[in-house]
């Protein structure tokens, strides 16, 4: 029998081109590999010039053992290990490191012959040694801070806030637990003006590594004065005032240049800006800049109009209006003044956030630096810059001082993102579900209350495993008590499907978030059906946005495990096409395309049986970016300012879903055939040609 499969063997290699002195042979590499206990390796078995059958066995599996061939055809399992078809290529063995020990895989030739009938080497040995897996202790013994113990270490918490330091840098000392770690962040450290937050990374063995974070304040005393003393102009009229930032001068065509003069109000400060300037006929804009000790700037504006020889000052309709209507902060009163340029409010301690509003004097100037603005504790300076349709620009400054003296103390968060992903904590929940890809190994957490002296311990989060990984943020405030936040996060495996999330008891309604499509399982839903609670499913953008939510309840019907989506797949006329594979009775909320934002539009489903429209909504009016629904099941809505009632329309519309369905089969099916190797000799051709 054995010698029939080399005849056929034979015979089909006589089919194939001949390849001139092409001697055959196998080869292995490499043949010695060494592996951690529970790690993998691989190597490599090359057929040149030759095809048959090859066993992989291990001579002690339970030192290491085969797991997977792949790059090869008619992989099967045998008795230790396992065997594929070799065509003059090359496969990959993957072994894996079961218990400490040396054994050795065995590459046996089973049934095996070459193009030119020449004789091989019966087997080929690969030597494995697995060594004791390395320790995952990723621990500090002593954390120290200017050669003083850190009140309260414990090898367990990972930040500690140690207070005022008044100098320029800290020394950091720190031991691991375990002599294998290595530690890092240690040393002499360079201390920002403000808050400081140094850390301390200790990496195992293993290579696991945990942060430990060190909170210092370096109180910066420096001098914040940035005010100017005095400003002149060699040409021209101009009446300084140390709290105007902005001058308007016009000067004759017979000015060339100017000279500015600016002297700082501080002799610590600096000055930019002044000096002598050439003078274009029309407009001209100058920024003198003052910086200040401490390296606050503040900005003033010239703008010096050179008039033509008419005695014109522009020569066209176009503006240089460059001023503001009006300025508002919501909630706080600024008594603004079209001639003032600086503003200054106090807020208290809680508010970490202000909505800023500005109206333009010209309707075809623009606004940047306005809308909702972050606040830091203490002084905050923020600059509204205004730009004419003629491109000069003016700046208004708003100085914002969130005070301190009357901290109010907090143990809830008003802040958090994940991985640069704003998530929404002003509800009552402190238990928060997300999703996150497998390729994520770890969490970067920005955390915040409205007080200054909260206090923050976070455990987990350093090392994130495939399925549901716990992490916790334990805020605490003398005076406001305890609050401990959850964040259950889910890494996707290799089927990203959501699994139960440790929620199948359904005590309350989830809300699930994630910047990735999400798959639910069946099993999830049934488990929902059981109670009166709903689940969220929300896809977000780094920013909070919500693409859109889907909300299940015991009505839902869903037959399947489900890849969620619903996505913009195309445009026609006033009319945008979203495809979705949302179950029936989910409700939905969907964040609308631009070009239908303010707009009455009706909202359409597609039936693929029947080719009719279902009317779902009617002059629906768009007024904050998102329409809601409940699903009927279908994998076609439509958006549109039109209401379907002209044949030709609906007509021209279901060609169009059709050319897009059509384009999306030709593109899987060439998917499919390049997988399979049928498009090799069509590629070829083209690259002969």
């Amino acid at each position: 029998m054995k010698n029939i499969k080399k005849l056929l063997y034979l015979f089909v290699l006589l089919l194939l081109p001949a390849v001139v002195n092409a001697a055959g042979s196998v080869s292995v590499n490499p043949t010695n590999i060494t592996i951690d206990q529970g790690g993998t390796a691989s190597f490599s078995v090359t057929a040149n010039n030759a095809a048959g059958k090859i066993n992989i066995t291990s001579s002690n599996a339970s030192i290491a053992s085969v797991t997977s061939l792949t790059g090869v055809s008619n992989i099967q399992s045998i008795s230790g290990g396992q065997t594929g078809f070799w065509d003059s290529n090359t496969g990959t063995v993957q072994v894996r490191g079961v218990a400490p020990g040396t054994t050795t895989i065995r590459v046996v030739l089973a049934d095996v012959a070459t193009y030119d009938a020449e004789a091989l080497t019966n087997s080929y040995n690969v030597n494995i040694t697995v060594n004791a897996p390395k320790s995952s202790n990723n621990n500090l013994r002593s954390l120290t801070v200017n050669g003083s113990n850190v009140s309260g270490f414990s090898a367990s918490t990972t930040t500690y806030n140690i207070g005022t330091v008044d100098s320029s840098s800290v020394s950091i000392f720190a031991t691991a637990e375990d002599s294998g770690a290595t530690v890092s962040g240690t040393g002499a450290r360079e201390l920002k003006y403000g808050n400081n937050s140094l850390t301390v990374s200790v990496k195992a063995a293993n290579g696991d590594v945990k942060n430990y974070v060190v909170n210092v304040n370096r109180p910066d005393n420096r001098s914040s004065d940035n005010y100017l003393s005095d400003l002149k102009i060699s040409e021209g009229e101009l009446s300084f005032s140390r709290t105007n930032q902005k001058y308007n001068v016009v000067v004759d065509n017979s000015v060339s240049s100017i000279r500015i003069d600016a002297t700082a109000n501080d002799s610590k400060a600096t000055v930019s800006g002044a000096g002598n300037k050439t003078l274009k006929v029309y407009a001209n804009s100058f920024t003198v800049t003052v910086t200040a000790e401490n390296g606050q700037a503040r900005k003033y504006t010239l703008n010096v109009t050179r008039r033509d020889e008419n005695g014109q000052t522009s020569n066209s309709g176009v503006s240089n209006d460059s001023t503001l209507k009006d300025l508002t902060v919501e909630g706080y009163s600024l008594g603004f003044s079209p001639s003032s340029y600086e503003y200054s409010i106090e807020v208290v301690s809680d508010v970490d956030s202000i909505n800023v509003g500005a109206v333009p004097n010209h309707d075809k100037a623009t606004v940047s630096g306005i809308g909702m603005l972050y606040l830091e504790p203490g002084e905050n300076h923020f600059t509204i810059t205004v730009t004419s349709e003629a491109g000069d620009y003016s700046e208004y400054f708003l100085n914002v001082n969130r005070s301190n003296a009357k901290n109010i103390p907090s143990s809830l968060l008003n802040f958090l993102s994940i991985n640069d992903v704003v998530i929404d904590v002003n509800g009552d929940s402190k238990t928060i579900l997300y999703g996150v890809d497998s390729s994520v190994s770890s969490l970067q957490l920005v955390y915040r209350t409205s007080s200054s002296t909260s206090k923050f311990e976070v455990t987990g989060g350093d090392k994130l495993s495939v399925g549901i990984n716990v992490v916790t943020i334990k805020v605490s405030d003398e005076g406001s008590g305890e609050n401990t936040y959850y964040l259950l996060v889910n890494k996707y495996g290799n089927e990203d499907y959501v699994n139960t999330l440790s929620i199948d008891s359904f005590t309350s309604d989830v809300a699930y978030n994630s910047i990735f499509n999400v798959k639910l399982k069946k099993s999830l839903l049934d488990s929902l059906k059981k109670t009166d609670y709903k689940l969220l499913i929300n896809n977000v953008n780094n920013y909070n946005g919500l693409l859109y939510s889907v909300q299940f309840d015991k009505n839902v019907e869903m037959t399947e495990d489900t890849d969620l989506d619903i996505s913009k797949i195309g445009n026609y006329e006033k009319s945008v096409v979203y495809g979705s594979n949302i179950p029936k009775n989910a409700v939905v909320k969907l964040h609308v395309d631009d070009k239908l934002k303010d707009k009455e539009v009706y909202l359409y489903s597609f039936n693929m049986e029947t080719k009719k429209y279902i009317l779902l909504k009617d002059k629906e009016k768009i007024n904050n970016e998102y329409i809601s629904f409940k699903s009927d099941g279908s994998n076609i809505y439509l958006l549109s300012e039109k209401k379907i009632t002209d044949k030709t329309f609906i007509l021209q519309l279901i060609l169009y879903l059709l050319f897009f369905i059509f384009g999306i089969l030709v593109v899987l099916t060439a998917y499919v055939f390049y997988k399979k190797g049928k498009l090799d000799p069509i590629i070829k051709k083209i690259k002969k040609a």
